[in-house]
């Protein structure tokens, strides 16, 4: 019987780290489309639970999900190109959230301004639509390219 490798524990931590980053994006995505197209007299507490959010939760996970992938890299015996796909795209959806908590903090900053409904509005809309379109695409074709580089490395203990 084999033992866990360091790779092995990392991965393990990584899915871990990152399934706590998607559930955090999901569950913003739910409230500000909530108070955005539902209930608009909850817009101003949207943003401002989705600062608090980003801040606390997110941006930490965030970091975690960053140095557990680059940790992996740099353990990895071979890089196949799937590989370098998944960890491009990755580092492109990196640059997209620190896009979307940009925005986040901004929309924060016009809220604490006293901007009026429809800027506010204006702003959530176009950060819903930019970085829910973007990052959401990228992510399944990451989640999808991890799934199978498990399944790969599975397959190996398994033969």
């Amino acid at each position: 019987m084999q033992s866990i490798s360091t790779l092995d524990l990392l991965s393990a931590g990584h899915l871990f780290i990152v399934g706590g980053v998607l559930t955090c994006g999901l569950i913003e995505v739910v409230f500000e489309y909530y108070a955005l197209f539902f209930d608009q007299t909850l817009h101003r507490s949207a943003i401002r639970i989705h600062y608090w959010v980003d801040i606390i939760v997110e941006i930490p996970l965030f970091i975690g999900v960053t140095i557990t992938g680059t940790w992996m890299l740099l353990l990895l015996d071979t890089v196949s190109l799937l590989h370098l796909a998944k960890i491009s795209v990755s580092y492109i959806i990196v640059i997209g959230f620190i896009v979307c908590a940009l925005e986040t903090f901004r929309r924060k900053r016009l809220l604490d301004e006293g901007a009026s409904d429809e800027e506010l509005f204006a702003s959530t809309k176009g950060m819903m639509v930019r970085n829910v379109a973007i990052i959401g695409v990228l992510t399944q074709f990451v989640l999808i390219a991890g799934l199978w580089l498990s399944y790969q490395r599975l397959q190996g203990y398994l033969s």
